[in-house]
């Protein structure tokens, strides 16, 4: 690799975190523009859900992001040298990210309580309302198919093979920190900073962008459009009035009770949340004895620690990029408490 100074460096990490924030700040033009106009507010109103996910992923994905990748696909490109990667080391990663995402969603669902509860109100998760109010097919269309693979050749393909010849462990963390910030919310943010930089390390080991994406699909279904499905199948008015006024003599609370238990839907998640139960226990197992396998070689990286970190993240674009995120987030969170 040709030899590339440290200011020369830190040039493409700006100009990098420029790209990046122009595809933000198109996407948020373009999403209010799409909920504001009488016309796109109408068929929000009337729309199926096929129709109300194509008014979110067309703005993203067909508009925002191709304006930003216009800047970011100038910089210089180097593919990470390729590997195979095996289903037993898919499935360790799998179940070790599932024990990480469970730890870390708490923590979010945990900040975004506290803040709605001191300023007396209470933050909603509007990615999972939206979901919620979807049908099945068009979820795992776009929410399991289609989403996992624009968001892995964002954050992974296009972001990792213009960062990662310069440091390798810088770039996996700034990946896992861009993605979770993408996402404009407390609630998603730490696990899903998590998530992206342990498919960044993956990608930066084998070089091949599918590994991450059949991962992220698996992740989105099993942790995202399968719960949902199961919790649309139940009444959860019902059970939340049950457990307020419990009273296990009450003929009536009995038949109450027995209905939600007899319900094929309250069974299959019953077991569903007994298999996650079973999968972090394997993944806490795995983070224990498999976590000093896990090695990044950057003896040969221009960017050293400490001084890489600085290149990296210091830079005038990445930090114009983590501020506009947080600017937007925090925004979100003051329409919420004001509503």
């Amino acid at each position: 690799m040709q030899e590339t100074s440290t200011n020369d460096i830190k040039k493409i990490f700006t100009k990098l975190g420029i790209g990046y924030t122009i595809f933000l700040i198109a996407y948020v033009g373009l999403a209010t523009f799409v909920s504001r106009a009488p016309f796109f507010a109408g068929l929000n109103e009337s729309a199926n859900s096929w129709v109300t996910y194509l008014l979110h992923m067309i703005p993203l994905w067909a508009i925002a992001f191709p304006i930003g990748l216009i800047l970011i696909l100038k910089l210089p490109k180097q593919v990470p040298e390729q590997h195979e990667m095996n289903v037993t080391d898919l499935l360790k990663f799998y179940v070790s990210l599932t024990f990480i995402m469970i730890v870390l969603n708490l923590v979010g669902n945990g900040l975004s309580f506290l803040i709605g509860a001191l300023a007396g109100k209470k933050l909603s998760n509007s990615t999972i309302e939206m979901i919620l109010g979807q049908e099945f097919l068009p979820t795992f269309v776009f929410a399991v198919l289609f989403g996992p693979i624009m968001e892995e050749l964002a954050f992974r393909k296009v972001l990792l093979d213009r960062t990662a010849q310069y440091s390798k462990r810088y770039s996996i963390i700034l990946s896992g920190v861009m993605f979770g910030l993408i996402h404009l919310n407390l609630y998603q943010f730490f696990y899903a900073a998590a998530i992206g930089c342990v498919f960044a390390y993956i990608y930066i080991k084998t070089g091949k962008v599918r590994y991450t994406i059949i991962l992220h699909s698996v992740v989105n279904f099993v942790h995202g459009a399968l719960p949902i499905a199961l919790l649309k199948k139940l009444d959860l008015d019902s059970i939340s009035n049950l457990t307020e006024g419990y009273d296990p003599t009450n003929p009536e609370t009995i038949e109450k009770v027995l209905k939600i238990y007899s319900n094929p839907a309250f069974v299959a998640y019953m077991f569903y949340a007994m298999i996650i139960l079973v999968i972090v226990i394997f993944g806490i197992v795995m983070i224990i004895t498999e976590r000093k396998k896990l090695h990044i070689d950057d003896t040969m990286s221009p960017l050293q620690k400490p001084e890489g970190a600085k290149t990296v993240f210091l830079n005038a674009g990445i930090l114009l990029y983590i501020i506009c995120t947080i600017a937007v987030g925090i925004f979100e969170i003051i329409l919420q408490l004001k509503a």
